[in-house]
């Protein structure tokens, strides 16, 4: 309890000393991070206070609204108020988004009634997600989401949604019907039922997504890979994919008990159990990741630093 305490005197402390200088930017300050961060742009209004600035902008080359907003915020230990500090927030990606889905609408609402979809704003990099509203039409998925990417494509300027994507999963309620949720523990993560957890049901659900500027469809097991390289070049930016191979947990080489277990995601109790293993090359040398996460780091296995660290 001493170090507890001791602990939290410490990191109190240094919150105090931060909040000592701590404050707000200017307006003149945000309206620059503003041009540096997104181009040119004008201030249709703005607020400033010792607590809060915000800028709102007009940005010239889309003509949409967004706002730079630099505050206040309360820091708070264990109950415990030890001041504030300043926090900027920057509602550009978002606005930007909304704003071109808001162009997009008759068109968009053209495509659902063609394919038998809604549709709901996406989050993140994800511009929308569709859900098919008719069981057993997983073929319009394709045209569907491709369709729609093409015309966000349109509105793509100077690469500004580059890496966003369209998503399409299926219809809730015939999902349930389908696979309803689990009664029995010893079914609980069956190869159907795990993924309707609460935690899983949008994974078990998803069809695809296409990616811009690409517009390609990409079923799950294609995202899977691009996921997968996508940690691989975090490892090493010059990862190459060279194959992936279905083998069982025992290949891995790892332990049991370092198997890090998460709702919902199938891990490996067995060794016996399967596991998916990508292999990548850099510089003529293989490497490969494992699908399944490790408890001392959270990440997926690997045996990148026996292959490239190991003198």
């Amino acid at each position: 309890m001493k170090i507890k305490k001791y602990s939290i005197l410490i990191i109190a402390a240094l919150c105090l000393l931060l909040t000592g200088c701590g404050h707000v930017k200017s307006a003149k300050k945000l309206f620059k991070q503003a041009k540096r961060e997104h181009g040119k742009c004008e201030v249709v209004s703005k607020s400033e206070t010792k607590e809060k600035t915000v800028v709102r902008l007009r940005d010239d080359l889309q003509g949409f609204e967004y706002e730079i907003v630099s505050a206040m915020h309360g820091i708070v230990i264990d109950g415990s108020s030890f001041g504030s500090l300043p926090s900027t927030t920057d509602s550009f990606e978002m606005s930007l988004h909304s704003y071109v889905t808001d162009q997009l609408k008759p068109k968009l609402d053209k495509l659902c009634t063609k394919y038998n979809a809604t549709y709901e704003d996406g989050y993140d990099k994800e511009l929308i997600k569709f859900i098919l509203t008719s069981p057993n039409k997983d073929a319009n998925a394709v045209p569907l989401v491709e369709a729609a990417a093409k015309l966000y494509q349109e509105y793509n300027v100077e690469n500004r949604l580059d890496k966003c994507y369209v998503s399409v999963e299926h219809d809730n309620k015939w999902f349930k019907e389908k696979y309803p949720y689990p009664t029995d523990p010893e079914t609980l993560y069956s190869e159907d039922s795990y993924l309707y957890s609460s935690a899983g049901s949008s994974i078990a659900k998803h069809i695809g997504s296409a990616n811009l500027p690409d517009c390609t469809f990409r079923d799950k097991e294609a995202e899977t890979d691009d996921y997968y390289l996508e940690m691989a070049k975090m490892k090493n930016p010059d990862a190459v994919f060279v194959r992936k191979e279905k083998k069982t947990f025992a290949d891995s080489g790892a332990n049991l008990h370092d198997v890090m277990h998460t709702i919902g995601e199938k891990s490996p109790e067995k060794t016996t159990d399967p596991v998916t293993f990508y292999y990548y090359s850099v510089n003529g040398k293989e490497f490969y990741l494992c699908d399944f996460l490790v408890q001392d780091t959270g990440t997926w296995y690997t045996n990148y630093n026996e292959v490239f660290l190991k003198k």
